[in-house]
């Protein structure tokens, strides 16, 4: 399947998808699961948390952040952390839906928006936050010989999540269980992902 069928499906499933949401009250947070669509590939833009901050450091991550009252709702949350983030203009993101609401292991409930950007992409790292920023072949991650399985004890449960090894960057945890569960929701991946049944 070439890359603009890929987005075709994806933009199709997300349009009739209905993402889970967290019934429990806590702190909120978004984050923008980013693919980049040029002529030549389709990949999902990741980037590698400072190893200077207090949580998450040096940690492979998507854009975002929490939501400030400012924001008019999580999409605009998720939209500005990446403008700060990544220099990602908002005017070059197409939202095409969200996925399934998750927690993270500091207490926030997090919501993923999947957004399209195309055409030739220039970002930059903001040093307070950023190490670095790459991109992934979507590809790779269907490819079921990349990756292993953690389970992952936190808030209240076990989490079963994939891990990736990609040219010398570890993509576990929340931002892998995301990823997995967006290809799972659009692409019928069948990526093994299990999270607690929270009440």
């Amino acid at each position: 399947m070439n890359d603009q069928r890929i987005i075709t499906m994806i933009t199709k499933r997300l349009e009739d998808y209905q993402p889970r949401i967290l019934p429990m009250e806590m702190p909120l947070a978004s984050v923008l699961i980013p693919l980049h669509l040029t002529e030549n590939s389709l990949n999902i833009i990741l980037t590698v948390r400072s190893k200077s901050l207090t949580t998450h450091r040096g940690q492979v991550a998507f854009p975002g952040g929490k939501c400030d009252k400012q924001d008019e709702n999580l999409q605009a949350t998720a939209l500005r952390e990446s403008q700060e983030e990544i220099d990602l203009s908002p005017l070059r993101v197409k939202i095409l839906g969200q996925t399934d609401q998750v927690i993270s292991r500091y207490g926030f409930k997090v919501t993923p928006f999947v957004g399209l950007i195309e055409g030739e992409l220039t970002l930059k790292a903001e040093p307070a936050e950023l190490d670095a920023i790459f991109h992934v072949p979507l590809n790779y991650f269907l490819d079921k010989n990349n990756m292993s399985i953690d389970e992952l004890s936190y808030v209240g449960g076990t989490w079963a999540a994939p891990r990736y090894c990609f040219q010398g960057y570890d993509i576990w945890g929340l931002t892998a269980w995301m990823i997995a569960d967006f290809l799972n929701a659009t692409l019928d991946a069948d990526i093994p992902v299990r999270m607690p049944a929270f009440r």
